[in-house]
């Protein structure tokens, strides 16, 4: 059996500090690759032993000086040694970490408990912005030029304010890779974002960078379009045109009555309850609220559920494919793309440069509901919305329309100036009071 001593060509000690101890390098038989070797004093795990992955002696001591440095600072703030994994391997434990956040309630940095849908928005940026690109082949040799690369690379689809959300998981990925010791450093810094500010129309409302607010005008002209084309057989003939037009045109009509947002493939629509007046549909779909339709919405309904009739097709939800199937997240996108080039909504902006889409109808249900003076609370948990969205978009406060307005006079009217006899008798004898107060103040005075 051979000896250590055997297996090893020591060439020369080290000493790396008085608390941290005395390294050896040396090489194995076959290599001339110089490798250390050192048992830490004051820390555990003790051992600890690497190539430097050089050959030349005073090369390898500034190596090893450095990395055992490194490794016994890490060792001392952790409690553990560092690990060697794949990225891979490193991605997905970061996953299970995140979920295991989630069970046990940890608190996050910002002192609220971790939940489920942090967890997914997480996970998805892991395997969708950072798993895939290849500046994160090795964690450990991350450079700044390779995250300025990879952030320029996110922003051919993104925007700063997204990429801000890559950037919170890209530093969470640090500290967890840190603790864990997959690595001695944070990761580089994390190139400076962009994000667009808001800015306000003359009357005061804030523009978001989102989707047109579109007016009854650019619905008619859309929509009168689009029934022409289903009137005059306008569409391609090989393909679900047909369907997708008429299906299409009568789920306009319903945003436009009720507000809804136009979210499909995770939210199927299903009217929830009908009365002689209201149609009603449950909707969760960013949030869980109760949209309200009316006739247009009532007759829209009626129409697709007797074309479903009518065509022998089994539908799953209200607005269905030619199958019957509910629309999923990529074919739907495309359908829309069609709807929007039949309407000539396709790369049409308004007048802040936002391009028109489905969401236009939704603004343009929320501004006519401001501006016919809807109560702001009733019409915020009807569209599933906020008070202060509401607010900040979509009020126009006119401060010089005349309406009647509660005032403390209502219930109490304004004096008239004609006192009854108690009411003189009693402000007379206040007076004397006070008459009688003064006049012993003056002459207090006056004896001074």
């Amino acid at each position: 059996m051979k000896t250590v001593s055997q297996k090893r060509n020591i060439l020369t000690n080290i000493n790396i500090g008085a608390e941290v101890g005395t390294a050896k390098l040396f090489t194995k038989p076959n290599s001339n690759i110089i490798q250390f070797d050192i048992h830490f004093k004051n820390v555990k795990p003790k051992r600890y032993t690497k190539s430097t992955l050089v050959t030349n002696i005073e090369e390898a001591k500034e190596v090893a000086t450095e990395q055992i440095s490194k490794e016994y600072k890490h060792r001392l703030t952790t409690g553990v040694r560092t690990k060697k994994a794949s990225t891979e391997a490193i991605l997905d434990n970061y996953i299970k970490e995140l979920y295991r956040r989630v069970e046990e309630g940890e608190a996050s940095l910002r002192g609220r408990k971790w939940n489920k849908k942090q967890a997914n928005i997480h996970r998805y940026i892991i395997n969708n912005h950072i798993r895939r690109h290849t500046s994160f082949t090795t964690l450990e040799r991350l450079t700044l030029t390779k995250i300025e690369t990879w952030v320029n690379h996110l922003r051919k689809t993104l925007s700063d304010k997204t990429i801000g959300n890559v950037r919170i998981v890209y530093h969470d990925l640090s500290r967890y890779v840190i603790k864990n010791g997959y690595s001695f450093q944070e990761f580089p810094t994390f190139p400076k974002l962009f994000i667009k500010t808001f800015k306000k129309t003359k009357d005061g409302k804030l523009i978001e960078f989102g989707y047109a607010h579109a007016t009854m005008k650019d619905f008619h002209e859309g929509q009168t379009r689009l029934l022409t084309a289903i009137a005059n057989k306008d569409y391609r003939k090989q393909s679900h045109d047909e369907h997708n037009l008429f299906v299409m045109s009568r789920w306009n009509v319903i945003l436009l009555d009720t507000g809804m947002r136009p979210i499909l493939d995770k939210a199927p629509l299903f009217v929830d309850k009908r009365s002689d007046n209201f149609i009603f549909f449950k909707r969760s779909d960013k949030t869980y609220y109760i949209a309200r339709g009316q006739q247009a919405s009532m007759k829209a309904v009626d129409e697709l559920e007797a074309y479903y009739k009518a065509n022998n097709i089994k539908n799953e939800s209200l607005i269905v494919n030619k199958y019957g199937f509910n629309y999923n997240d990529e074919t739907i996108r495309t359908v829309k793309t069609t709807i929007m080039k039949v309407m000539g909504w396709r790369g049409k902006k308004d007048s802040s440069g936002r391009n028109f889409v489905h969401y236009s109808l939704r603004h343009c249900h929320i501004i006519n509901a401001v501006e016919q003076e809807e109560d702001i609370v009733k019409l915020a948990k009807r569209v599933g919305n906020s008070v202060d969205m509401i607010m900040k978009y979509y009020y126009k406060h006119n401060y010089y329309r005349e309406y009647e307005t509660p005032t403390p006079f209502s219930a109490e009217p304004y004096p008239t100036g004609k006192l009854t006899a108690e009411e003189e008798q009693e402000i007379n004898s206040k007076l004397q009071v006070s008459e009688s107060y003064l006049g012993s103040n003056r002459m207090w005075d006056a004896d001074r």
